[in-house]
Parts: C-alpha cells; structure tokens; sequence
C-alpha cells in the first residue's frame, strides 16, 4: 500500500515540472517577441523619417529657388537636422516623441548611417551654396546636380539599412515561429 502513496508524489512533481517549463518557454517566447519589436521596428521608421526629413529640406529649398515666398529656410535647416537626429539616435540612441531608439550594432548598418550623417553636412553645404548662388544654382547646374547627387547617395544609404533592417527582422520572425 505505500507504494501506491509515492505515485501522487511522482506525478505532482511531474506536473510542476511540466508547469516551469512552458512558463520558462511562454518567458522565452515573450522576450523574444518583445526584443523584435523593442530593437528592431524603431530603427526601420528612424531609416524611413531620415529619408522623408531629407526629402522634405529638398523639396523646400528647391521651393524656396524657384522663388516661392511661402517658404522659409529655417525649415530647410529643421528637416536636415532631423534627418541628422534620427541618423545619430541609431548610431547612439536616443529618445523622442515617436519612441526610444537603441543604437545599431551591424558594422555595415553601422557605416552606412556614419556616411548618411557625413552626408548630410555635405547636402547642407550644397544647400547654402545654393542659396548664396540662386542664379548660377538653377535646375541643371553643375551645383544642383552635385545636390541631387549627394541626396539620392543618403536616399539610397538609408534604404540600403531599412532593407537590412527588415530582413532582420524577417529572419528573427522565422526563428520565433519556429520555436
């Protein structure tokens, strides 16, 4: 008869066993579901907020030279230094209104956002030496083309990191729904 009172015993523990476990997997399968989410989404929208800031400066100053008095420059200036903010927050972190942003840990990711902030002091000295040489700046001069030059390399260096960003974040997926 004692040998059947160790049996309650056994399966109580085994039940408690089996209890952890998926406790310790569902904890598992929390953080990782929360640390795709908290590192990765928030550098794709800093990518993308880099590239519509940049997109925005051009489009005003380009408003600006061909003489639209609605525009005014500081705008120009508060794009490119957004642009210049979200490009530092995923090399350094940083917070703001739209979220937290941890820095990047890819070197090529990286590198690629050091030469969008290289670049865009490079956009910004284009952009005032267009506007101390509107006349000799128009569509098609040499300085106009250097400018458009210079904002798609940042277009295309940001998107080359969303792109990367977003397949991270398709091979962490995977991983997660395969766990």
């Amino acid at each position: 008869m004692e040998t059947n009172s160790i049996y309650p015993k056994y399966l109580f523990v085994g039940v408690i066993v089996v209890t952890l476990s998926l406790v310790a997997v569902m904890g598992y399968l929390i953080y990782s579901g929360d640390r795709l989410a908290a590192r990765q989404s928030p550098l794709v929208d800093a990518a993308m907020e880099i590239k519509l800031e940049v997109s925005l400066g051009h489009l005003r100053l380009e408003e600006i030279l061909s003489g639209d008095l609605t525009e005014n420059i500081d705008q120009v200036w508060s794009h490119i230094e957004q642009a210049d903010w979200y490009a530092r927050a995923m090399l350094e972190g940083g917070k703001n209104a739209e979220g937290s942003y941890r820095p990047l840990t890819d070197i090529s990711m990286r590198s690629s956002i050091q030469f969008v902030r290289l670049a865009l002091k490079e956009f910004r000295s284009i952009a005032q030496q267009r506007l101390q040489n509107a006349g000799g700046s128009l569509p098609g001069s040499e300085l106009d083309q250097k400018f458009d030059d210079v904002f798609n390399q940042i277009l295309h260096s940001a998107d080359q990191v969303e792109t990367m960003l977003q397949q991270k974040i398709g091979d962490e997926r995977r991983r997660f729904h395969n766990l």
